[in-house]
């Protein structure tokens, strides 16, 4: 009986030592590696060139949004993992997507040996096992984010491991990206003169206004704010009229929850800036003009604006069909929506953007179904 009650003390004082290791060596320094790991990436992406939009620590709910340096910083509940979102990176080479991908596990690597160096410095034998466990933590951190593998982001999302981005870099087609930065530039000459540079605050401005922030309020909502503090640290015409039209076409994405009066704001400046042939700003002024009590007003903008890209005409349609209905012009405004979903079939991919959204809601809200499509004969 000694025996075994001499064994159960000993299973539950290893136990008892196992779970404090955990608790106050393991668990904390997966935590401290996690966080080094996503501040080598925003190292790295400051080295090349890459404007960091947030860096998210833990998955789960957001319970802090701050701002560090004049990156968004997102804490959730549960940690690791950590997310760095970069902006659009079209304008970085193979190299620069490399050192980006990299910098996450080298600062855990390097973290890791400068530990084990410590630790053969001491004299105390538990400091020594102390850091001996802190580096196998790090060092495991840093090598299992090169292995190349799809992963589960700390979103939730599907994504990939730093060594998968590695592999993708160095698989680069680099004829793409250099279409790609030229579109890039060629977008900044539809609205004037481009910045002298192709520089991180531009490429900043055009992801801004080339990303889908989706149906959550919440997203669009501090997608909005990257516009609103965009704009206050540029003076450039080009790039203002970049995020002004696309700060208006946000805020007009739900019409129910607009600032009118910044909305109106925002209006003027558009319409100062904006060339007179430039469709998107157009479907953007006559759809605040319907939005501020003015639908015979904004009619003309957006009847011109529906002359744009398939997405401006969808927008468009939609604000029409409520500007008809506003002036009591109910067959009209089914005309728009009818216009509108022929827009949709025409190019499926918009079913993914707000403006589908919106010209669905219109509908719903005066009752309009679309006619339903013929039938194709057999042959």
């Amino acid at each position: 009986m000694p025996e075994f009650v001499n064994t159960i003390a000993m299973i539950v004082a290893v136990s008892g030592a196992v779970l404090m290791v955990i608790a106050f060596v393991i668990y904390p320094n997966v935590v401290l590696a996690t966080v080094l790991h996503e501040t080598g990436h925003v190292l790295a992406a400051g080295l090349v060139g890459i404007p960091i939009r947030y860096v998210r620590l833990g998955r789960g709910k957001v319970w802090l949004h701050s701002r560090l340096s004049g990156i968004r910083v997102l804490l959730a509940g549960r940690m690791p993992p950590g997310l760095t979102q970069g902006y659009s990176v079209v304008h970085i080479g193979r190299t620069g997507r490399v050192v980006f991908a990299l910098g996450g596990c080298a600062v855990n690597l390097l973290t890791a040996f400068a530990l084990y160096a410590l630790s053969e410095s001491v004299e105390s034998e538990l400091a020594f096992y102390a850091l001996q466990a802190c580096f196998f933590v790090h060092f495991v951190i840093g090598v299992f984010n090169l292995w190349p593998r799809p992963t589960v982001n700390a979103e939730g999302k599907p994504g990939v491991s730093d060594g998968e981005l590695v592999r993708a870099a160095l698989r680069l087609d680099l004829t793409e990206v250099e279409a790609q930065r030229a579109l890039w530039l060629a977008t900044f000459a539809r609205f004037g003169p481009p910045p002298p540079k192709l520089d991180a605050a531009a490429v900043r401005v055009m992801s801004l206004y080339i990303s889908n922030p989706g149906p959550d309020p919440q997203a669009r909502r501090l997608h909005w704010e990257d516009m609103e503090r965009e704009r206050s640290h540029t003076h450039i015409p080009s790039v203002r009229l970049l995020l002004i039209d696309g700060g208006v076409t946000m805020m007009l994405y739900d019409d129910r929850d607009a600032d009118l009066i910044r909305l109106a704001d925002w209006a003027q400046e558009l319409r100062r800036l904006a060339p007179p042939e430039l469709a998107t700003a157009r479907g953007s002024l006559g759809a605040v003009s319907v939005l501020l009590g003015y639908p015979a007003e904004g009619k003309p903008d957006l009847i011109a604006a529906a002359q744009g890209t398939t997405f401006d005409r969808l927008m468009s349609m939609a604000y029409l069909a409520r500007a008809e209905m506003a002036l009591g012009d109910r067959a009209a405004a089914e005309q728009s929506l009818a216009e509108g979903f022929k827009v949709v079939e025409a190019d499926p991919s918009l079913k993914t953007s707000p403006a589908w959204s919106l010209v669905q809601r219109f509908a719903a809200e005066i009752g309009y179904a679309p006619a339903p499509l013929p039938a194709i004969a057999p042959a």
